[in-house]
């Protein structure tokens, strides 16, 4: 075993009360940490050993026998993966959708899975309904996107460090400091520590929260010392990095996870499939699960381009996506205001689109008619909905509120869900 002294301060016992003094003689043991007090805390397993072998030597005069270290994995171990809970535990950055994309069709009734098609961009396409050539009935495209943000490998530092670009927009501090995963085209992703940027830990240290910011390239170490060491990982340029995630269900219908934005989407249109079955007569009705929303609306407006050149542009594109809430304890009321529980939203503006005010009331009216809970706001950000009003459709944004969006610890009522599946249904019916 290997021991290496080091000069440190003498612990200190804090307390209310007189401290219990230390012995006159005593040993200070420890391993060594890189990025201590983060959620991303490494050390090395060997030293634990070393560490764990002297303390058994010690007192029993011998080595320690077995034992490496393990995991505990938490949860229900009877209970099935909810629908929306295998979304959320799948990942698929920008550009890099495959795995989501798979899932979504694994999960779809047999029937529609044989009726799906995926285009030039990746986009996963179903069309239902017989509606003739020349039938007044509308045209209407559902869409929903499959990628979550994320970091892309742009170059290997001669120290064995990566530098990785950002996939998508996000507050960079909630995020560096914390494990990732680093994904590979074969073979099981590897784990790494997205760096703190350097002076974290002094005291005049702030955070840049201007927009620049949030699309700052970092640095993410994977345990070697050199260009040469991680390359033999199989790691190369191109490759992306997602922040570890799990779907946790909360108390009541709350749920708490990661890339909410978009897999409530993704989810809500799987349920309305279901729920309309294989037979739409008379209806013109499109459900695409689009890619690489996050870093531009991507894969929607090449189909939105392939669409009008075809002569088949949508007179509707209700897109699915987040609303962006500000039902949160600290935040004002006077913007994004929408409760999570209290129904389904509908983005009457965002940066993007300002929906036309008789299609926001002709969707409230169906909500109610079918007893549906529904609510209207104003928030940030854009849709995929918004390309395709080049083309002359209208864009008629729905989604569901989202607490801490593009965060770590996202926050839905799964009863929102039930409400956007609901509506999605009802109107690929009735519209």
């Amino acid at each position: 075993m290997s021991l290496t002294p080091a000069i440190a301060a003498p612990p200190r016992i804090a307390g209310y009360v007189k401290a219990t003094p230390f012995p006159p003689r005593f040993a200070q043991l420890g391993v060594a940490t890189l990025f201590p007090v983060t959620p991303a805390e490494t050390l090395s397993i060997s030293d634990v050993r070393s560490l764990t072998d002297l303390l058994y030597h010690y007192v029993a005069g011998t080595s320690a026998a077995g034992g490496s270290g393990g995991a505990h994995s938490w949860g229900c171990s009877d209970c099935g993966p909810s629908l929306l809970g295998i979304l959320v535990e799948t990942y698929g950055a920008s550009g890099h959708e495959e795995p989501v994309r798979k899932k979504v069709a694994e999960l779809l009734p047999e029937w529609a899975r044989n009726k799906t098609e995926t285009d030039a961009a990746g986009n996963l396409i179903l069309h239902l309904g017989d509606a003739k050539p020349g039938v007044k009935t509308p045209k209407i495209v559902f869409v929903a996107h499959m990628d979550e943000i994320g970091y892309q490998v742009r170059s290997i530092e001669p120290d064995g460090r990566l530098a990785v670009d950002v996939l998508g927009g996000g507050y960079t501090e909630f995020f560096l400091g914390h494990t990732v995963l680093l994904h590979k085209p074969e073979g099981p992703p590897i784990a790494g520590v997205l760096e703190l940027p350097s002076g974290w830990d002094q005291p005049a240290f702030e955070w840049t929260h201007s927009p620049r910011g949030i699309d700052e390239p970092g640095h993410v170490y994977v345990g070697t010392r050199s260009a040469e060491e991680t390359q033999k990982l199989g790691i190369k340029i191109g490759d992306w990095l997602t922040i570890p995630k799990e779907y946790r269900p909360l108390v009541g219908s709350r749920a708490n996870g990661r890339s909410f934005d978009d897999r409530v989407g993704d989810a809500a249109l799987l349920e309305a499939v279901k729920a309309i079955g294989p037979n739409l007569p008379g209806r013109d009705v499109t459900f695409v699960w689009s890619t690489e929303e996050e870093v531009g609306l991507k894969g929607a407006a090449a189909y939105a381009e392939r669409a009008a050149k075809d002569g088949n542009t949508p007179d509707f594109v209700f897109a699915i996506d987040t609303f962006v809430s500000s039902d949160s304890p600290l935040e004002s009321k006077r913007f994004a205001d929408a409760e999570i529980g209290k129904g389904f939203v509908i983005r009457a503006v965002d940066n993007s689109n300002i929906a036309p005010r008789e299609f926001v009331d002709r969707v409230s009216k169906l909500a109610r008619e079918n007893k549906i809970p529904v609510q209207y706001g104003v928030t940030g950000g854009g849709n995929d909905g918004a390309v395709f009003t080049r083309y002359g459709s209208v864009d008629i944004p729905l989604g569901w509120p989202l607490r801490y969006s593009h965060s770590p610890g996202e926050v839905i009522d799964t009863r929102d869900l039930d409400a956007l599946a609901r509506i999605v249904a009802v109107l690929a019916k009735n519209w």
